[in-house]
């Protein structure tokens, strides 16, 4: 069984390298086949190192016993339904495999009655957790004036834009329009990471002014401390905010599947978190991604002519329809107008320090806890 599992990772990092599967999910496969090995038995003398053990084991009752394994560490809360079911799916799609090669001689029947019920009952749009404009302008206010990440850009792209932490980390200098001068951002053009839908966003006054003073300040650092330089944003390392790390281990004597292993390195979403945490605690709980639901919240608060387009177009969603997809020509006004109305409702250019203001206030500051010392 152990040499079962080992072909399937495989087949499942060719897949990756094709990217025909994203890191994340390949990360899942590798969780879920660690644990059902895990359930198999670990070392020479168990199931999972015995010889035609897949004929002998993957059975019927073998993972029926699974299931129950799986619904136990729900019922002790130790994995909520949809981890469990996860890791079901997961362990059929293995045997399956094992079924396609010849690994067993039949798929047993019956399986697909047992099932972890995933969907829960909605509350509605209450099930929907935004800020308020009072609460981002004071994220905001808080971000410019105190934070070492340039975490107040961050927001203002995933307010004007909808981006999230992901879109924000692959941002590249080809992605700006800059007018004729090259002295501002008029607009942002990609492709979203997870939608694979190109998209095209009328930049804010805000945004492009705290954008400018990032890549001014990106200039000015020292040749190689940027690891990957086409990258607009980098952490403290030098590393890109956001960021898939795969590791490999040679020396581990195991199979394959416990060779390889990685992490997910997200400085925007912990570096809100850590914000959150320290002096927003009444909005524990709610992450980066919340910016992006209030932004198209307050869009579809306007009541637009066309507000389901413009939704679609900042969202940067797939087209419901075929004659949306490949024959209908939107108008790119359409979006812009919706992106000028809703920088009127945050205002956030307005709390924006200049150099001298930012330079004025820290002197008074630290005046200040000199005094108090």
């Amino acid at each position: 069984i152990g040499g079962c599992i080992d072909r399937f990772y495989v087949m499942q990092t060719r897949r990756h390298k094709l990217k025909k599967i994203s890191t994340a999910r390949m990360k899942t496969y590798r969780s879920s086949l660690r644990l059902f090995e895990k359930f198999c038995g670990i070392g020479p003398t168990t199931k999972t190192y015995e010889p035609d053990g897949p004929k002998k084991h993957l059975n019927y009752e073998r993972m029926v016993g699974y299931f129950k394994h799986l619904a136990n560490k729900v019922e002790k809360e130790i994995y909520v339904i949809g981890t469990a079911h996860q890791h079901w799916c997961i362990a059929l799609d293995f045997l399956h495999y094992c079924y396609e090669n010849e690994w067993i001689d039949k798929y047993p029947r019956g399986l697909n009655r047992h099932k972890f019920k995933t969907g829960a009952p909605t509350r509605g749009r209450s099930a929907i957790k935004v800020f308020s404009v009072k609460q981002v302008r004071a994220l905001f206010q808080h971000s410019h004036k105190r934070s070492v990440y340039p975490l107040d850009c961050w927001i203002a792209l995933a307010l004007n834009c909808g981006f999230t932490s992901v879109d924000i980390g692959t941002l590249k200098d080809e992605h700006f329009i800059w007018d004729r001068e090259e002295k501002n951002i008029l607009r942002i053009e990609k492709i979203r990471t997870k939608t694979k839908q190109f998209g095209s966003w009328r930049v804010w006054g805000v945004t492009n002014e705290l954008l400018k003073r990032w890549l001014h300040k990106r200039a000015q650092q020292p040749r190689g401390r940027i690891k990957q330089p086409e990258y607009i944003f980098y952490n403290r390392s030098g590393a890109p905010v956001n960021s898939h790390v795969e590791l490999t281990h040679k020396a581990e004597p195991r199979s394959i599947l416990h060779q390889e292993t990685g992490y997910m390195n997200d400085a925007i979403g912990r570096s809100f978190r850590h914000k959150v945490q320290d002096h927003f605690p009444e909005l524990k709980g709610l992450g980066f991604k919340v910016f992006r639901k209030s932004g198209v919240s307050e869009i579809i608060k306007m009541k637009l002519d066309n507000t389901l387009l413009i939704e679609q177009l900042y969202l940067a969603h797939k087209p419901t329809t075929v004659a949306r997809s490949f024959y209908t020509r939107v108008n790119a006004d359409t979006l812009d107008d919706a992106l000028i109305e809703l920088e009127k409702v945050y205002a956030l250019e307005e709390l924006v320090e200049t150099d001298d203001e930012r330079d004025e206030r820290k002197r008074l500051a630290y005046n200040a806890r000199k005094s108090r010392e």
